[in-house]
C-alpha cells in the first residue's frame, strides 16, 4: 500500500512539569512548554522543526524571547535562538538531519535584567521506514537460474534515497550486509540461482547511512525448459522460416512450443506476438508470413512445462523489398482533348519509389509511358483525340521491379459543333428564308440544327425554334406570318453529345406592306340624307396611316370618295347628302407611304323618307 507523506509525526516525550514563576511587571513570566507547530520534512532533504509560543496580554517589558535546542536535556550544549515577537507570537524553525534521534527544546523571556525559561520538552524523530512506503518485489519473468525483479517505493518530500536494492537468500534472516543486488530504473536481476530452491526477498532502500526494510517474500525458481533459437532462414518481402530446439526438458514435459517475435530491434517477451509449434523436446521451425516488406524483426524460440516458460536467444533477420502495391487510377478533369491522371498507392513495397508514373494509349496493346515529374503521384495528359475511349494504368518502380497497377478506360468528350449564321435572304413584308451551315460536328454526330429568331435582340424571350434537321452542312428554312417592316434577330444553332451551340446573331426588316382595312364595318345614325360610319384598320402595312374613309356606291353604280377621322386604329366617317329611299354600299379604304387599299367586302344600307331605315348588306350590288 501507498502512504502520502504531508506532515510528518512527531513523538512527544513527557513533559518535565511546570515550575510558574511569580507575575509581575518586573519579571516575565512564561507558560509550562513551547507549542509545536510543524514537523515537517522540506525539499532541502532536512526535518524542520517549526515552534511557536503565545505570551499573555499581560506579560509587559518583554525586552528579549527565543528558543534553547539541544540533544542532551540538561540544555548544557543547547542553541540558542534569538526571536523577534511579532505581537503577542515568536516563533523558530530548527532543520535536524538525524532520524531516530530525540531532541529537547525550551523557550526565554527577558526584560533584559533577568532571563527565565519554560519547562524543557522532548521530541523524538523516526526511523528511516516510517517516512519511506516499499512495495513488494514482483517477479517480472525468470529462467533456471535468474530472476528479473521490479521494485517501487515512495519516499516523503526531501526524503533522499540514495539506494535501492533487494536482499536474498535461502533464510528469512536477510539484510545489506548478505547478498543482495541494486535496483536500477526500477529492476534488479537476481542471478546464479538453483532452479526449484526456495528463496527469500528483502526489499530495501537508503538514506545516507540510514536504512529501511520492506517486508520479506518469497522467490521460487523452477526447472523451465532449455531452449535455442536457430538464425532465420528463407527470409522475403513477406515470410521466413523460423525454427528452435528445446534441448532439455530439464524433467518436465513440454506441453507448448512456438515463437514469441516482435518489429524492431528488441527482446520479444510474453504478451508480443506468438506462434505456437505443437509441444515436446527437439527441433521444431514454422513460416512466419504476413510481414512488412524492409522490415527487421526479432525472435525467440520458448518451451513451457509444468514449471513454467524457458526462452532462446533472440535473433533478428530483415525482410527483403516487395513490388508496390498500386490502386486504380483516379481520371478526372476530362474534356475533348486532356484529362488529369491521379495514382493511388497502397502500399511501397518497403522502399520509396524510384519513379512512378502511368501508361496510357488508345489501344489497351499499344501503350505509351509517362513519368510523374515530382512526389505526387499525378499527371495531367494533353493532345488527345476527342470523342475517343483511352486505356490507362499505373506503375511503380522500386529496387524489386516495376509495379503495374489495374487498366482502367475513359473517353474524352466531343467539342461543341462549329455553326455559322447565314445572312437573311428572299426578305419580303411577311416572310424571310433564313439558315445556317454546320461545318465541324465537334467529332459526335450532329442530331439537331435549326434556327432560332424573334425581336428580342438578345433572342431570350418571345422566340421561335425552326428545326432543319440533323448531320453536318448547309441548311435554310423560309419564315412567314412576319409583321411588315419589323425588324427581326436570329441564329443558326446545332446540336450533339457534347452540347448545343449557336452562330452569331443576325437581323433583317421585313418590308413596309399595304394597309389593310378590316371585314367588319359598323353602319349607325341611318337617316333619310344620311349615315355614321365606323371601322377598324387591321394592318397599317408597318407604317403610318396617311388616310382612310369609305367609298359610297350609289344605285346607279356611282361612287365617291369619303375621308374619314382616323383616331388609332379606328376610323370613323359621317356621310351626308344622301337621298331619301334610296340604297347604297360602303367600301372601306386605307391609305399609307406603300398606297392604297380599298376593301372588297361591300357593306350596303337603305335610307327612308318617313325616317324609318334600315341596313343591309351587299357586295354584288343587286338593288
Amino acid at each position: 500500500m501507498k502512504r502520502v507523506f504531508n506532515t510528518v509525526m512527531i513523538f512527544l516525550a513527557a513533559v518535565i512539569c511546570a515550575s510558574c514563576i511569580g507575575l509581575n511587571n518586573a519579571e516575565p513570566t512564561v507558560a509550562p512548554t513551547p507549542e509545536v507547530k510543524s514537523f515537517v520534512v522540506d525539499d532541502n532533504d532536512c526535518m524542520v522543526l517549526e515552534f511557536m509560543v503565545t505570551v499573555g496580554k499581560s506579560y509587559t517589558g518583554i525586552a528579549e524571547c527565543g528558543f534553547y535546542f539541544g540533544e542532551n536535556r540538561d540544555m548544557a550544549d543547547a542553541e540558542r535562538i534569538q526571536c523577534r515577537l511579532t505581537g503577542s507570537v515568536f516563533s523558530a524553525e530548527v532543520a535536524v538531519k538525524d532520524y531516530d534521534t530525540d531532541y529537547y527544546v525550551c523557550y526565554y523571556l527577558s526584560n533584559g535584567v533577568k532571563e527565565v525559561c519554560s519547562d524543557v520538552m522532548s521530541i523524538s524523530t523516526g526511523e528511516l521506514d516510517y517516512y519511506v512506503e516499499i512495495d513488494d518485489p514482483q517477479i517480472v519473468e525468470y529462467d533456471n537460474d535468474s530472476a528479473l525483479i521490479a521494485l517501487e517505493y515512495d519516499a516523503a518530500d526531501g526524503v533522499d534515497i540514495s539506494e535501492a536494492g533487494i536482499c536474498y537468500g535461502t533464510t528469512q534472516n536477510l539484510s545489506v550486509s548478505g547478498d543482495h543486488v541494486l535496483v536500477h530504473d526500477g529492476f534488479a536481476e537476481i542471478v546464479d540461482l538453483k532452479p526449484g530452491e526456495e528463496y527469500f526477498m528483502l526489499p530495501y532502500v537508503k538514506d545516507r547511512e540510514y536504512v529501511a526494510y520492506g517486508d520479506v517474500t518469497r522467490l521460487n525458481i523452477y526447472a523451465v525448459p532449455v531452449v535455442e533459437t536457430f538464425e532465420a532462414a528463407d527470409v522475403s518481402a513477406s515470410s521466413a522460416v523460423v525454427s528452435g530446439n528445446v534441448s532439455d526438458d530439464c524433467g518436465k514435459s513440454v506441453t507448448e512450443r512456438g515463437f514469441l517475435w516482435a518489429e524492431g530491434v528488441k527482446e520479444p517477451v510474453k504478451g508480443d506476438n506468438s506462434i505456437k509449434v505443437g509441444s515436446g523436446d527437439g527441433e521444431f521451425s514454422t513460416v512466419m508470413s504476413g510481414l512488412e516488406p524492409n522490415r527487421t524483426y526479432s525472435v525467440r524460440a520458448y518451451a513451457v512445462n509444468d514449471e513454467g516458460m524457458g526462452y532462446g536467444q533472440t535473433v533478428h533477420f530483415t525482410t527483403g523489398v516487395a513490388l508496390a502495391v498500386l490502386g486504380q487510377v483516379q481520371v478526372t478533369d476530362v474534356n475533348s482533348s486532356s484529362a488529369l491522371l491521379k495514382g493511388v498507392c497502397l502500399h511501397d513495397g518497403g522502399e520509396p519509389f524510384s519513379e512512378r508514373g502511368f501508361y496510357y494509349g488508345a489501344s489497351p496493346s499499344d501503350l505509351s509511358k509517362v513519368a510523374c515529374s515530382d512526389a505526387q503521384f499525378m499527371y495531367g495528359l494533353t493532345g488527345l483525340q476527342r470523342n475517343t475511349v483511352y486505356y490507362v494504368k499505373p506503375y511503380s518502380v522500386n529496387s524489386a521491379g516495376t509495379a503495374e497497377g489495374e487498366m482502367v478506360q475513359f473517353t474524352t468528350t466531343a467539342d461543341l459543333p462549329v455553326v455559322t449564321t447565314s445572312v437573311a435572304s428572299s426578305v419580303a413584308e411577311t416572310a424571310a428564308v433564313l439558315g445556317g451551315s454546320a461545318a465541324d460536328d465537334g467529332g459526335a454526330d450532329i442530331v439537331e440544327r435549326g434556327l432560332i429568331y424573334g425581336k428580342d435582340p438578345e433572342l431570350m424571350s418571345g422566340t421561335t425554334l425552326v428545326r432543319c434537321g440533323s448531320g453536318l452542312g448547309e441548311y435554310s428554312a423560309t419564315v412567314n406570318a412576319l409583321e411588315p417592316n419589323v425588324t427581326y434577330y436570329f441564329k443558326a444553332y446545332a446540336t450533339n453529345s457534347a452540347g448545343t451551340s449557336y452562330g452569331l446573331t443576325l437581323s433583317f426588316t421585313t418590308l413596309k406592306a399595304l394597309p389593310q382595312p378590316s371585314y367588319e364595318m359598323s353602319i349607325n345614325d341611318i337617316t333619310e340624307n344620311s349615315v355614321k360610319v365606323s371601322f377598324e384598320i387591321a394592318s397599317a402595312g408597318g407604317c403610318d396611316v396617311t388616310g382612310a374613309g369609305v367609298y359610297l356606291v350609289a344605285e346607279d353604280l356611282s361612287e365617291s370618295r369619303i375621308p374619314g377621322e382616323v383616331n388609332g386604329n379606328v376610323v370613323a366617317v359621317t356621310v351626308d347628302g344622301l337621298k331619301p329611299a334610296s340604297k347604297y354600299v360602303l367600301h372601306a379604304y386605307v391609305v399609307n407611304e406603300v398606297g392604297e387599299v380599298r376593301g372588297e367586302q361591300g357593306h350596303g344600307f337603305r335610307t327612308d323618307s318617313s325616317g324609318n331605315s334600315e341596313g343591309f348588306g351587299s357586295n354584288d350590288y343587286e338593288w
